[in-house]
């Protein structure tokens, strides 16, 4: 643990002394639960066993004939991106949260997190229109979507 009269007064030492703030730590909160919603979710989307099994079911039969699209692939390709978006949210906040990132990682960080955030949010919405028009319900991945 570092102290303040051992860090050099650079923007890059204050950071990694200063404790995070409100913001920072409301940030990382939702980082987290966005981060293991997502890439949970997403293991859980590739695999077709267990809690699995029924979901690749609905994506071999309804979701990909929905969207002309194999299922397996469909389901793989979406359970990919979840899990790489959602681990790199998770583990991204934190780092940078804790100031374990300098000054320029730490940038190109958040830059891609809204990239990340931004794609989670588009397959969270999309998947609740469609959940919406095919199972007649208002669901999940609608909250994660708006949340993302």
């Amino acid at each position: 643990h570092k102290t303040e009269s051992s860090c050099a007064w650079t923007a890059v030492a204050h950071r990694k002394c200063a404790m995070a703030s409100a913001a920072e730590w409301i940030t990382m909160l939702i980082g987290t639960v966005i981060g293991l919603s997502h890439g949970l979710g997403g293991l859980v989307k590739m695999c077709p066993c267990g809690p699995g099994a029924e979901m690749a079911s609905k994506f071999e039969k309804v979701y990909g004939v929905f969207l002309g699209f194999p299922g397996t692939c469909l389901r793989l390709v979406i359970g990919l991106g979840e899990v790489c978006a959602g681990f790199f949210i998770l583990v991204g906040v934190w780092m940078d949260g804790l100031g374990q990132l300098d000054e320029d990682m730490s940038e190109m960080f958040k830059a891609l997190s809204i990239i990340a955030g931004v794609s989670l949010a588009v397959v969270g919405s999309t998947a609740a229109m469609m959940h919406c028009y095919v199972d007649k319900q208002f669901c999940f991945p609608m909250v994660l979507g708006i949340l993302s």
